[in-house]
């Protein structure tokens, strides 16, 4: 007889089934995502994504977050992608307070890594990558929910990308 051990993850609204036996079995991942035109304007907010300064982000190109004399970002921040969902392709930004080894990445679903858009070290600043969609072998990913995650020194943050 066999069975399956089971974790339960819970984040706001965010849960994550994850199977921790020996035998493979899909994860389940229910999210809700924040919503975005071709500009960056938010149209509709899930405060457990991305992590911005504020009680909700600010339009793309603002910086109205504090920022030290040089101009730079004075915290870690990764704004929600625009345009979300979407359809061709998708623009993460993303601010640096000091230089970093930063690593973004999106997986799917069922926590399996997609692509990794960068895995290098970077200057302190506003960076921006777009997403084309695709996996790591160039193919074209399917409809789906899929979460763009990025490390940086100790920060950590995702956001829900939903793919039409």
């Amino acid at each position: 007889m066999s069975f399956a051990i089971y974790t339960l993850i819970t984040t706001f609204n965010l849960i994550i089934l994850l199977d921790c036996s020996d035998k493979p079995t899909k994860s389940v991942l229910f999210a809700d995502i924040t919503v975005t035109d071709e500009f960056g304007n938010v149209l509709s907010w899930d405060p457990s994504d991305w992590c911005v300064p504020g009680p909700r982000p600010l339009l793309s190109g603002v910086t109205a977050e504090p920022q030290s004399p040089l101009g730079l970002p004075t915290a870690y921040y990764m704004y929600p992608a625009y345009p979300n969902p979407t359809k061709d392709s998708v623009t993460i930004l993303y601010a640096l307070p000091t230089d970093s080894k930063v690593k973004l990445w999106i997986i799917n679903r069922y926590g399996q890594d997609i692509i990794t858009l960068t895995n290098e070290f970077e200057t302190a600043g506003y960076k921006s990558v777009v997403w084309h969609l695709q996996d790591s072998n160039f193919r074209r990913v399917g409809s789906d929910i899929y979460r763009a995650i990025i490390e940086a020194g100790q920060f950590i943050c995702n956001g829900d990308i939903k793919v039409e």
